[in-house]
Order: C-alpha cells, then sequence, then structure tokens
C-alpha cells in the first residue's frame, strides 16, 4: 500500500471511530511492521514488503464486519491480533531465513501523526439501563428459583395424581418457563446490550 492515509477505510473509520479509538488504530498502523519482524530469523526486503502490504489488507477485511458505530479499540485490537496469528502459523508462505539476506530491510514506523494523550477528548462512559437490568434479573431469577420450585412442587403433586388437573398445572408451568425464556430472548434479539 503506497499510504494507509489515504485508504478508502481508513479515512472513514477517521470520521466515524471515537478520537480515543482512532489513536489505537493510528498506533497499531504505525507499528505494524514491527509486530510482522520475526524474533529469529530474517526476510528478504520484496517478501516483507509483500507482507506488509498483505498484513493491511487482511486487517482492514477484518475491520470491515464490524459496525463501525459500536467498534471500538478492543474491536481494532483483536482484528490486528487475529491478522498476527494468521501471519505467524505459515508466514503466509513467504521464506523466513536464518541468516540475514543481502536485500533485508529494518522494520520501520510508517510515521502516523499520533495525537499527544493530553488532547484527545475522554470516551463517554456508558450509561447503565435499570430496566434493561431488571429483564436480565428476572430472567435468571425466574429460570433458577421460581420455576425450579414450581416444578419441584406441583411434579410431586404430578408424581402423586396424575389427573388431568395436575397434568394442566404442571404443563402451564413448562410453558410458562419456555415462553418466558423465548419472550426475553425475543425482546433481546435487536438490542442485545
Amino acid at each position: 500500500m503506497s499510504s494507509v492515509a489515504q485508504h478508502p477505510l481508513y479515512i472513514e473509520l477517521s470520521t466515524k471511530l471515537h478520537p480515543q479509538d482512532f489513536e489505537v488504530l493510528k498506533q497499531i498502523l504505525d507499528s505494524h511492521e514491527l509486530d510482522l519482524a520475526p524474533t529469529y530469523g530474517y526476510f528478504e526486503k520484496n517478501d516483507f514488503d509483500q507482507i506488509a502490504d498483505k498484513s493491511l489488507e487482511e486487517f482492514f477485511k477484518k475491520i470491515k464486519i464490524y459496525d463501525f458505530n459500536f467498534m471500538d479499540d478492543e474491536d481494532l485490537r483483536y482484528c490486528w491480533s487475529q491478522t498476527l496469528g494468521e501471519f505467524q502459523k505459515k508466514y503466509w508462505g513467504f521464506k523466513k531465513h536464518t541468516e540475514k539476506p543481502s536485500s533485508y530491510r529494518e522494520p520501520k514506523r510508517l510515521g502516523l501523526t499520533l495525537t499527544p494523550v493530553t488532547e484527545i477528548p475522554k470516551k463517554p462512559s456508558k450509561k447503565i439501563s435499570y430496566k434493561n437490568a431488571f429483564f436480565y434479573i428476572w430472567s435468571v431469577l425466574q429460570s433458577w428459583i421460581v420455576i425450579k420450585a414450581l416444578i419441584l412442587v406441583y411434579g410431586n403433586d404430578l408424581a402423586k395424581d396424575d389427573s388431568l388437573q395436575n397434568r394442566i398445572i404442571f404443563g402451564s408451568i413448562i410453558a410458562f418457563s419456555f415462553g418466558s425464556l423465548f419472550l426475553f430472548a425475543w425482546m433481546r434479539r435487536k438490542n442485545p446490550k
């Protein structure tokens, strides 16, 4: 890649990410070649140039999977660690030399302008929604305590007396349990957080 700062995804992320998260992206990109350099061994210059370009392409592919509005620094670090992990398995087919080749070059920083920490605005903390917390608490209490107690009591009654009334009560409890958990999952399907 000729210039990471000109990459369309980099430009898009500069507008959509929080400044604090964008600084993490710049730090990853600025030092990505240092991360790719093997601890023991060397790559030829042409190979290392191709490795550096491919790593950025793979990194940006992984980033595209995310919704940029909800992406944060942890997601960026995860994408980069996945890219590094893939590279370190087999070096993407590039040959690593034990001796320094004549066409070797040292890994370098890209020279992206990093903002001093004092100038980066802090990320707003996420607000706790007690309404959402209630649904989670109710789901746990309902499945652990209420339903287990009702099944124990009415299951014993059904075991002692196999009448239609006890079958209906026990079946209603089971239906309520599954229905309540299904309702909880249905309500959380669009807002998992």
